[in-house]
């Protein structure tokens, strides 16, 4: 009542108050078009904080607005004009999206952060972090960052410390950075409790626990966050700081791979390849990995070529199975470097083709790919001098299935 009241006095604000009110009761069509005409009409005359809703409701097509990027950016500049402090983040980060030059975003980006406000301020300092052409722009972002953080602002909290952990734009100060992390946690953000998780898991910043990583995984995937959720299906399939639970880990990667995370789709689909947690279905599988391979998951483009090379669930298919390998293969993925090889090295192929596989193999086993590692050995008895010692340069071997 009280808020209906300050919509009929001639207070901005006030009207604005009452306009948001209506459209977050709204239901009807005609409902939501009356509630936007009042922050519209609140805009006009001049209230800040209206511009920034009408361009949130052009930017992503709110309540009977269509998306219209010349709108979006119209009613953010128009609230950016006024001097408000969140119409200026808004259409700095308005700007970054748009074809004018970076510079042109973060001055309205730094008119926020000068005017207070800790979201232009952590939006800032990343973008300085992230982007800044020199030691010292690096730095102020820090600085930015710092200042958001210490109004409480929580998505800044796992950046700053992201950057003192790691010396970016700074000093490492892993004292500082997990102070930032702590506070972040106990606070309930989800981005510093998945970086406490992970701390835990390796020993990171402090001692190694994995039950407290697992926990911290679990709290943060209750609060919905995708990411926190393949973790915590990750600790399960391993048993790190938990009971090994392949069922449990399933169920983790499913509901991220819904969530859009292309990691965890690829680990369904290798979950149902196998038969882990799930009932085996080798369709399934293969559809799930497929899904992660247009998306650009390496470890999925290889299985894709492998299933085409071994005719696992479909025909082989040497033309297919090289496509997908050849992607996986240029992203560096030991599994696609080791199996083009060995289809280069078949030996009705050309000896170019031939010494392309040695290359490739080499490839592999310098990336610790034991089966790549045996097969220098055994075919190339008389390594040049770019292959010897491949072992010293080899990386720890993570345990592979292989779907033949």
């Amino acid at each position: 009542e009280h808020l209906r009241l300050g919509g009929q006095s001639s207070d901005l604000f006030a009207r604005y108050c009452w306009a948001f009110h209506c459209v977050k009761v709204a239901e009807t069509d005609s409902e939501k078009e009356a509630a936007v005409a009042l922050v519209r009409q609140a805009a006009e005359k001049g209230e800040g904080l209206a511009c920034v809703s009408m361009g949130q409701y052009y930017a992503s097509g709110l309540h009977g607005c269509p998306v219209d990027q010349e709108n979006h950016l119209y009613w953010s500049k128009r609230g950016a004009s006024l001097g408000n402090e969140r119409a200026c983040v808004a259409y700095g980060m308005a700007l970054l999206d748009s074809s004018e030059p970076r510079s042109e975003a973060w001055k309205y980006l730094k008119r926020s952060a000068m005017l207070g406000e800790a979201y232009g301020q952590s939006v800032l300092g990343l973008q300085m972090l992230n982007h800044g052409s020199s030691p010292q722009v690096q730095a102020e972002g820090v600085e930015w960052l710092r200042t958001a953080s210490r109004q409480s602002y929580l998505p800044a909290m796992s950046k700053l410390a992201n950057a003192l952990q790691f010396g970016k734009g700074c000093e490492v100060n892993e004292q500082e950075a997990l102070y930032w992390l702590e506070t972040g946690t106990q606070q309930g953000d989800v981005d510093c409790q998945v970086s406490m998780g992970t701390a835990y898991m390796y020993g990171d910043l402090v001692h190694k626990n994995q039950e407290k990583g697992h926990n911290l995984y679990y709290l943060a995937s209750l609060q919905g966050d995708a990411w926190a959720t393949y973790l915590l299906g990750i600790s399960y399939e391993n048993g790190h700081g938990t009971q090994e639970d392949a069922k449990q880990a399933f169920d983790c990667f499913q509901s991220a791979a819904e969530k859009g995370i292309i990691a965890a789709t690829y680990k369904v689909g290798l979950s149902y390849l196998y038969g882990q947690g799930v009932e085996k279905d080798i369709p399934a599988g293969a559809k799930w990995l497929h899904k992660a391979a247009k998306r650009g998951d390496a470890d999925a483009q290889a299985y894709m070529g492998m299933l085409f090379v071994y005719g696992h669930g479909v025909q082989e298919n040497k033309e297919t199975a090289t496509y997908w390998l050849k992607l996986a293969a240029e992203q560096d993925n030991r599994m696609g470097l080791r199996e083009l090889a060995l289809l280069y090295a078949d030996e009705r192929i050309d000896s170019e083709k031939r010494a392309e596989a040695v290359r490739l193999m080499a490839k592999a086993a310098a990336k610790g790919d034991e089966r790549a590692q045996e097969w220098i050995k055994e075919h190339c008895p008389e390594r040049p001098e770019w292959l010897k010692g491949i072992e010293h340069l080899a990386l720890p071997n993570d345990s592979e299935e292989h779907p033949d």
